[in-house]
């Protein structure tokens, strides 16, 4: 019985360690974050999209719950503005459902991709590079 008690004061010591390790990690993250300039944070994601190892998604589509949460708001020839389109697993889906869509993707590799894949099923779609900040939408 006393070994039991042992174990479990030392698990819940470990894992009172652990969550305070990860708030200090997570405190640790914002500050640097805090310490960059917006245009360092905007190189920095440019980077992570560019190189990031991403299956081709862009043909799956969205996913069920998301089907049914836009279902519940997005209507027949609402249009849409895809912030962050990438290679367009979710920009597709309502293009092919006959939204008009603009598109807007930081990541100049992944919108060569989005261009490709929409000139290959035979769409023409707005797609504008930049970030959401920067860009002039008409």
């Amino acid at each position: 019985m006393a070994g039991g008690f042992a174990r479990r004061a030392f698990a819940m010591l470990v894992f009172g360690l652990a969550r305070l390790v990860y708030k200090v990690s997570q405190g640790l993250l914002y500050f640097a974050g805090g310490t960059l300039r917006l245009a360092d944070l905007q190189g920095m994601s440019r980077w992570y999209w560019r190189t990031v190892d991403e299956d081709d998604n862009s043909l799956q589509g969205l996913e069920p719950w998301e089907l049914k949460t836009y279902g519940q708001v997005v209507r027949a020839r609402d249009g849409l503005l895809i912030v962050g389109c990438g290679t367009g697993r979710d920009l597709i889906p309502f293009v092919e459902a006959g939204h008009r869509v603009v598109g807007v993707e930081p990541c100049a590799e992944r919108l060569a991709t989005l261009r490709r894949t929409l000139r290959e099923r035979g769409h023409s779609v707005e797609l504008v590079e930049g970030f959401i900040e920067d860009v002039h939408l008409s």
